[in-house]
């Protein structure tokens, strides 16, 4: 069966991440529902961006 890929607006992550970091969301679980993920895909990713780690190929959604 083939997985469903969703496809992050990095735009929208990067203000979530601001937003969660500087106090705006008092937990993950509402900074996830900000960013539309769940849970465990904000922390992956909010994980690999303060580790400096690159992202996967194909993730974001390329701007036009």
């Amino acid at each position: 069966m083939a997985r469903k890929h969703h496809y992050i607006d990095p735009d929208k992550f990067s203000e979530v991440v601001v937003n969660y970091l500087s106090g705006f969301y008092r937990n993950q679980v509402e900074a996830a529902k900000g960013a539309e993920m769940s849970v465990p895909t904000f922390r992956k990713y909010l994980k690999m961006l303060l580790e400096d780690k690159e992202f996967p190929k194909g993730v974001f959604i390329e701007k036009k």
